[in-house]
């Protein structure tokens, strides 16, 4: 072992000058009431410039550097107008078909295809007085396609009926939302959907004894189904 008068080696300081002068920010201590100031930085000039004898004498062109302060706030670019493009509708979702709705009031429910809207939603009815589905518009993004379809080439309206089925008709009264009140359907939509659902109640009782309880059953999944295996 070593002696105590054996001298220890000497080792070099694990934090160095210029860290502690970086770590206790020397650099910023006041001199003279004034922080002390390195030397300008000459502006770097723009256009030709006449290069050193060792670069052959030759001009070259020098490029303003790139700001290295960007602005936080992103700057308002003016897009140009464009038509609002349609939604495209699946073909399996043709009228007649039984679809399940996904989302809103009436999830769970099946309902009839009545009419592919030019907005690219659906026109769809329960009928009503066979589950309480309305005549309303749906989002074909929130709509499950079954494999079951009724033939509604029969189904004919007026003139007058036709000229209803619009997106028009089925458009959110901004009025009556903002006052809080509850909807209420008037006159016209309830006729409106007497007349719908007459000629789907014909076609229903003419396709399958079964079909109007079809509707009437809500689409529900247990704990051993899976939805990947089904065909709906």
């Amino acid at each position: 072992p070593p002696s105590s008068l054996t001298p220890m080696p000497k080792t070099s300081s694990p934090v160095c000058h210029g860290r502690t002068y970086r770590q206790k920010f020397l650099w910023a201590r006041k001199v003279n009431g004034e922080f002390p100031k390195g030397p300008e930085k000459k502006k770097r000039t723009t256009g030709v410039v006449k290069v050193k004898p060792f670069h052959h004498g030759k001009r070259r062109v020098v490029r303003p550097r790139a700001p290295t302060f960007y602005a936080t706030a992103r700057p308002q670019i003016r897009s140009k107008k464009t038509a609002k493009a349609q939604g495209q509708i699946r073909p399996s979702l043709s009228v007649g078909t039984v679809a399940i709705l996904l989302s809103g009031k009436f999830r769970q429910n099946r309902c009839v295809v009545v009419k592919r809207l030019p907005s690219g939603l659906l026109l769809v009815s329960g009928p009503y007085s066979v589950n309480g589905v309305p005549l309303r518009r749906v989002d074909p993004s929130y709509v499950i396609a079954t494999s079951t379809k009724l033939d509604l080439s029969a189904v004919k309206f007026d003139a007058e009926t036709e000229a209803k089925l619009v997106d028009a008709t089925f458009a959110k009264n901004k009025e009556e939302t903002e006052n809080g009140e509850k909807w209420v359907p008037n006159d016209d939509r309830k006729a409106l959907q007497k007349k719908v659902d007459t000629q789907l109640l014909a076609v229903i009782k003419g396709t399958d004894p079964l079909m109007k309880q079809y509707l009437q059953n809500k689409f529900a999944l247990n704990n051993n189904d899976f939805p990947h295996l089904m065909k709906f």
